[in-house]
């Protein structure tokens, strides 16, 4: 089992009375309501779509899985196969700002796992397979990849360097990358590898999300015209994120243009939200 993290092997039942009779159950169930084929069903209808998919998107490198878990994987390149782990990072994220929570996997954390409750409905299925396909057309055609990876890296070390009051050497000094490679990085002129990020992130005691995410900025110009929408209805409505909810300023915009005559039901929101709508009325 080289390659594989602690604490990532484990199994859902474990051996005492109480788990035994759970399992028990859980297979009478499971045998009652034929989900063993649910599943080889589920397996297929999200294969043909992600396969759909591989063949839009060339960041899409392999599909497979058995039943109904099926693991999709993202590159860089379709034929080195190099693992792209921001761009998968980032439809994660996209993909739970919308209402749609995956799982990264795999030992190069380029890798979304699907594993759906064996009771999801078609139609839910399909909803989540929109959000998903959403994603990742909009995350690939902002050129994630090395270059936003270079960009994002270049900003967020210089920042926190500097918040820790570290210079070029004591970094170098302490995580192990060559301080003539660290300016590099921080030029934005160097790609830098896993490996390299991993000894920053280490030897600086931070996250690889502190590194690799978008910088917080002081202003920003957003166009929806330009923008893929989040969610789309022909002749019903359309939907863009024009600013996702952050940590640093918590706060989320919605553009939503809506046809005569259609309407559009949103999810609800949390606890102590304050909702405020600008309605108006365009005319062509």
């Amino acid at each position: 089992m080289e390659g594989v993290a602690p604490g990532t092997i484990g199994g859902t039942y474990c051996g005492n009375p109480l788990a035994c009779a759970a399992s028990l159950k859980t297979i009478e169930i499971m045998e009652r309501d034929h989900l063993a084929d649910r599943s080889v069903e589920i397996g297929k209808k999200v294969t043909a779509r992600y396969k759909e998919i591989q063949k839009k998107y060339p960041v899409v490198g392999d599909v497979r899985g058995l039943g109904g878990m099926i693991g999709i994987e993202f590159v860089k390149d379709p034929e080195t196969k190099e693992p792209d782990a921001a761009l998968t990072a980032d439809i994660i994220q996209t993909c739970a700002k919308n209402g749609l929570l995956v799982e990264g996997a795999g030992t190069y954390n380029n890798v979304i796992r699907f594993l759906a409750p064996l009771v999801i409905t078609d139609e839910q299925l399909e909803a989540g397979l929109d959000i998903f396909e959403a994603a990742v057309k909009e995350c690939s055609s902002k050129g994630i990849g090395m270059d936003y990876l270079s960009h994002n890296v270049a900003m967020n070390l210089k920042r926190i360097r500097t918040s820790k009051g570290m210079s070029l050497d004591a970094v170098a000094e302490q995580t192990g990358v060559s301080k003539s490679m660290l300016a590099q990085i921080e030029k934005g002129t160097a790609n830098p590898s896993l490996g390299v990020l991993g000894k920053v992130t280490s030897g600086m005691r931070i996250t690889f999300q502190e590194l690799i995410a978008a910088p917080p900025m002081d202003a920003c110009l957003v166009t929806p015209e330009k923008m893929i929408p989040t969610k789309e209805l022909e002749g019903k409505y359309r939907v863009w994120t024009c600013f996702p909810y952050e940590d640093n300023h918590q706060v989320e915009i919605y553009r939503i243009d809506i046809e005569p005559g259609a309407e559009y039901i949103s999810g609800g929101h949390g606890e102590k939200t304050r909702e405020y709508l600008a309605v108006m009325e365009l005319h062509p």
